[in-house]
């Protein structure tokens, strides 16, 4: 089983892929630097 986990900046969001299948992601606000989470949703699988 392979997991990744990308950063997709446009979409303020880090996504979390299980053998190249979307597992989860959590959105993010920056403010300053500093991340904001404000949202995560993960596969009950």
């Amino acid at each position: 089983m392979g997991y990744l986990v990308t950063d997709e900046p446009a979409r303020r969001r880090f996504e979390i892929l299980v053998d190249d299948a979307l597992a989860g992601f959590t959105t993010y606000e920056p403010r300053g630097e500093v991340l904001v989470f404000t949202h995560t949703e993960v596969d009950p699988r």
